[in-house]
């Protein structure tokens, strides 16, 4: 008697249908889904290259602190270089104040103070 691929994979796995609220067949297709999934991740993730010379954290404040959103009101703060000239202006999307500018002012302090 020949069985099936379905049929195969049930015994190896020790379950019939009846004992499990997937079939075989659904069960053989979440597998391969998850497979799939994981090796795109994998590959994903191998491409992408991280500099041991570059503060990250330090990159994201430099970069993003006159252009941030809280929620969905575009802010951002004034940014000045080394000798205090102010080289972007404040970005005032709120009239009054509210938490995410205020998180993100006390990541910024935070992380300044780390470096």
């Amino acid at each position: 008697m020949k069985k099936t691929f379905t049929k195969q994979f049930e015994w190896v796995m020790g379950m019939t249908g009846s004992t499990s609220c997937f079939s075989p067949t659904r069960r053989l297709l979440l597998l391969l889904c998850l497979i799939i999934v994981g090796v795109g991740g994998t590959k994903a993730q191998s491409d992408v290259t991280f500099n041991d010379g570059v503060r990250y954290s330090q990159w994201v404040i430099d970069s993003r602190m006159n252009d941030f959103y809280a929620n969905t009101t575009k802010c951002g703060f004034a940014v000045y270089d080394q000798n205090g000239t102010q080289t972007s202006a404040c970005v005032d999307g709120k009239t009054s104040l509210d938490y995410v500018v205020g998180l993100v002012a006390k990541s910024i302090i935070e992380a300044s103070q780390y470096y």
